[in-house]
């Protein structure tokens, strides 16, 4: 596993956030801590699951940052 912290913009309530954290899991992601006042999101996920990391593009406006801790 992988700690990751993505910026996110876009994110404008808490049901962005639910959506935001709801795919994370759905790719098995962990440790999931979302908020859209920060305006990012940081998850542990395997190596092979970042491949399936996909936010959807009607609800954001772009991934503007990915880095690994």
């Amino acid at each position: 596993m992988k700690k990751y912290k993505v910026s996110i913009q876009g994110m404008t309530c808490t049901s962005c956030e639910e959506h935001v954290t709801t795919a994370l899991k759905n790719i098995g992601a962990k440790d999931i801590k979302t908020s859209y006042r920060e305006r990012k999101t940081e998850f542990d996920l395997a190596d092979t699951g970042i491949y399936f990391l996909i936010l959807p593009q009607r609800a954001y406006n772009k991934v503007e940052e990915i880095k690994t801790v």
